[in-house]
């Protein structure tokens, strides 16, 4: 999969299964979820394994909303925000 995705065989993809759940960190200590640099493909969109959980899903509705009703009053405090530059 990941030489396709590289080659533009698969034009993209969302992966939410990292099967990797241990990985030993690399020399800069940083630990990836998978054997393969999927991180690096621009296609390639990756989740923690948690698109499916109907554990939360209540919860995270109700984070959901939140975050809607602070962009409605033009507040930037956003919750669960991604931060792209901390690579993670």
């Amino acid at each position: 999969m990941y030489k396709s995705l590289q080659n533009k065989f698969i034009t993209g993809a969302a992966i939410d299964v990292w099967y990797n759940y241990q990985p030993e960190p690399d020399e800069q200590g940083r630990k990836f979820p998978a054997s393969y640099p999927f991180y690096e493909l621009e296609n390639v969109v990756l989740s923690p394994h948690r698109a499916a959980s109907p554990f939360n899903d209540l919860n995270r509705w109700d984070e959901v909303i939140e975050n809607i009703s602070r962009l409605a009053r033009k507040k930037s405090d956003f919750l669960n925000v991604v931060e792209l530059q901390r690579e993670y």
